[in-house]
């Protein structure tokens, strides 16, 4: 290689990183060059402390840990890398699995340790090949943006805002009164709870996006806040902080992607309060949970200052005695709380040697959970797999299925009915699917349908460790929520990520035709466009190189060669 075509590509690779990436047609805070820089400096950071703390454990538990932790980053690297587009749905779901899987393993939980050496190595490949199984799908779906449609369905910005603080409200109302409704039949309200979770989901982004983009008043803004604390303090009040994060995460996305930038002060300030909250946690449930019913005993709002007035206190005092309780005990950390890799090394240890495959039994009820309630009365729960999954490993007994709930999720799910088959199916599958969603909201506008039903799927599903039925009740719910509100409030809008392709006439023989964008189709931000006359807003001229939000900023022009024809006068092999 010369040293004129190293030059070369050391000037491509640079140009790449300062390009930066696009999410729904609008830039990240961040070009590809920092966003790499964060990751590795975030990764290295883990690897760096796991590497060199103490070790509680075994050296073989900690390099089952590090191994697949080291997986599990991989598909956020080729995301951060810009190797794949579109919302990080599957890479997001891969980091949830390391304070699940990974930590378990490096930290020697004591709900590790009782297995031998080869049945951890066993589990440990058994997740590196559904890891690696969904990434390769999710990479081949993903990969590249597809053509931008000239017409999608959207919100209105401006004749929207109405609408989303409605469905805002819709779930902070429901949220209130759901302690009173309870007493009405958990199905419907199951039912009802789902569709206005997902309203809530969809108003909280388009808001927070919204007050990103400075389109929201002071008035506004204070119902947003207003309704996202209520929100926070209500459903916290049940002691289960994992119900609260996925709204919170996706009010913060929502407005980063919207204001530009990181706001380091407020993210500090949450972080802060859920350290403290978390510290206090494990007290305040052996004094207000009733054995064997979580959360039952819901305070009520004239109580709730009292009541967190304690939590504080607790979480301070936990944390200053270096995370213990008052009676000694060490109070157990979020990861050992939503460990899975127990589960796994449960069921690979019993089946088939002491209890039998399932055989699919957890799936025979998928079909009836796309049928909604009010046309079967009799539709099974959707965490009935969890409930088949606890009688068959003798878990609990038929009695305390309705009373606690044991959450497994897909990879364990898929080895207790068909074993390693079970596990890359449901790997295909969920590649399939989450890719899938993903495609669907890549080169639309955030307030897009397509778009805002792959932020709901991706807002049910990270960080959630549930079964397969639990994962269709949601992807189909939040699918029905979605279309219903796009049949009624949405309307057809032009695109703003399409761009009509200008075209020429051939000038005599067409020995100098005119350059034209490939496709028919590229993408341009508003103020750099030129609207056609005649056009009627559904296509745009655009001059010069593609703008620096467009999907495919690295798209080589197309090669317009000379006509190869016959032309008067000219000799042939000229």
């Amino acid at each position: 290689m010369t040293r004129e075509e190293r030059d070369k590509r050391k000037a491509e690779k640079k140009a790449r990183l300062e390009q930066k990436g696009s999410i729904g047609g609008v830039e990240l805070p961040l070009n590809r060059g920092q966003l790499q820089i964060v990751f590795w400096a975030l990764s290295g950071t883990f690897f760096f402390r796991q590497i060199f703390a103490p070790k509680v454990g075994t050296f073989d538990l900690w390099f089952f840990g590090m191994l697949l932790s080291a997986v599990c980053l991989v598909p956020m690297w080729l995301w951060v890398s810009g190797r794949v587009h579109g919302l990080p749905l599957w890479p997001m779901y891969c980091l949830s699995l390391i304070p699940s899987y990974c930590m378990q393993l490096i930290n020697a939980s004591e709900t590790v340790k009782p297995y031998t050496q080869q049945e951890q190595l066993k589990a440990v490949l058994t997740m590196i090949g559904f890891v690696s199984i969904g990434s390769l799908i999710v990479h081949q779906l993903t990969n590249r943006n597809p053509p931008p449609a000239p017409v999608v369905r959207a919100f209105d910005l401006e004749k929207g805002k109405p609408m989303l603080v409605g469905f805002v409200l819709l779930g902070l109302v429901f949220t209130l009164s759901l302690d009173f409704l309870w007493q009405f039949g958990g199905g419907m309200v199951s039912a009802i709870r789902g569709v206005t979770t997902s309203l809530s989901n969809l108003g909280i982004f388009g808001l927070c996006l919204l007050w990103g983009q400075k389109r929201l008043n002071s008035a506004q803004i204070g119902l947003v806040l207003l309704s996202l604390g209520l929100l926070f303090f209500k459903n916290a009040s049940g002691l289960i902080l994992a119900a609260i994060l996925g709204q919170v995460g996706l009010a913060f996305v929502a407005f980063v992607l919207g204001r530009q930038r990181v706001p380091w002060i407020s993210l500090g300030i949450f972080i802060g309060l859920i350290t403290v909250l978390h510290a206090g946690k494990y007290q305040m449930r052996k004094q207000y949970w009733v054995e064997g019913l979580q959360g039952s005993n819901r305070v009520t709002w004239y109580e709730m200052p009292g009541f967190y007035s304690e939590w504080f206190a607790k979480g301070l005092e936990v944390l200053a005695s270096g995370g213990k309780s008052d009676e000694g005990d060490k109070v157990s950390s979020a990861g050992e709380r939503g460990s899975m890799v127990h589960l796994l090394l449960m069921v690979q240890q019993k089946t088939p040697s002491q209890v039998p495959f399932l055989n699919g039994e957890t799936y025979r009820y998928l079909p009836g959970m796309l049928v909604p309630r009010i046309f079967s009365k009799d539709k099974a729960v959707s965490h009935v797999g969890n409930m088949i999954l606890s009688l068959h490993y003798g878990l609990l007994d038929y009695e305390g299925i309705f009373k606690t709930s044991i959450g497994f999720d897909p990879v364990v799910e898929g080895y207790a009915n068909f074993g390693y088959l079970g596990v890359a199916l449901t790997a295909i599958l969920m590649g399939f699917v989450i890719g899938g969603i993903t495609q669907l909201g890549c080169s639309t506008p955030m307030l897009s349908y397509r778009f805002l039903l792959a932020v709901l799927v991706m807002a049910g599903l990270v960080g959630s460790n549930n079964t397969v039925g639990v994962m269709t009740t949601i992807i189909w719910q939040s699918f029905l929520s979605l279309s219903a509100v796009a049949l009624i409030f949405m309307k057809k809008i032009p695109n703003p990520l399409y761009v009509k392709a200008e075209t020429f006439s051939k000038i005599g023989d067409g020995r100098s035709p005119q350059p034209q964008r490939a496709g028919g189709w590229a993408t341009a931000t508003p103020p750099e466009t030129e609207r056609a006359e005649g056009s009627s807003g559904r296509g745009s001229v655009v001059s010069g190189h593609p703008s620096s939000i467009s999907e495919n900023p690295f798209a080589v022009p197309p090669k317009h060669e000379r006509p190869t024809r016959f032309v008067y006068g000219e000799k042939k092999g000229k």
